[in-house]
């Protein structure tokens, strides 16, 4: 039988990644879209129609269209209430949201001026800028290695939509720095276990949670 989700995304994606990690988390079935920046598939007619900013990801079922990975995550999570990514109580909800956002605001809203480069050939001449935008990121790294307690998760003792939120975004942020175009910067988070220790534990114990690994971007693998 097919499955009535279907989701639009491109590899490499952390924010795309987020909602394939919840789905491969959960074992929930899925019709993938995987659409070609090289083609410029997420700007063509038919994905515009749906989403017309021409971002991912994006998540469809029957007539339903949800834009946005934590919009998304926060519409899966209604649907299966017993996953309780929000937490149990209005404390734990405002908890959820506060560190999602903090990610966001803080963390990817500054990856832009350090990873482009990186990833698009362009470090000769920007290496300030790439040190800066890392220098931000680190500190912020700092805050969420600070959070964390051993065993425990960003927000009390079991998995939230705050650990589905940054996991991506740590681990996108970690292989940019092993990329062979910064090699000779020290951009302050390598070796990145002992930078931020329990970041680093954090990050390994969700990674062998089953299904994580297949979530993967394809062509990380």
């Amino acid at each position: 039988m097919t499955s009535s989700l279907e989701l639009y995304w491109i590899s490499g994606s952390p924010f795309a990644w987020r909602v394939q990690l919840l789905l491969h988390l959960k074992g929930l079935d899925y019709q993938s879209h995987r659409l070609d920046p090289g083609q410029q598939d997420q700007k063509q007619p038919a994905y515009l129609a749906l989403n017309p900013r021409g971002k991912v990801p994006l998540l469809k079922e029957g007539d339903v269209v949800v834009r946005e990975s934590m919009a998304i995550v926060a519409y899966l999570s209604a649907q299966h209430p017993d996953w309780h990514l929000f937490g149990h109580t209005p404390q734990d909800l405002g908890l959820v949201w506060q560190q999602v956002l903090e990610v966001d605001n803080f963390i990817s809203a500054k990856l832009a001026p350090l990873v482009f480069p990186i990833f698009f050939g362009s470090v000769a001449g920007k290496e300030t800028e790439i040190q800066e935008a890392a220098q931000a990121i680190a500190a912020e790294f700092a805050v969420l290695d600070q959070t964390l307690t051993p065993g425990n998760w960003l927000v009390g003792s079991h998995l939230t939509a705050a650990d589905v939120a940054a996991y991506p975004v740590v681990k996108f942020l970690e292989r940019a720095m092993h990329h062979e175009a910064v090699a000779h910067l020290d951009l302050g988070f390598l070796p990145f276990a002992e930078k931020f220790p329990h970041l680093s534990a954090w990050a390994d114990r969700l990674a062998a949670l089953p299904g994580v690994l297949d979530s993967t971007p394809p062509h990380w693998r």
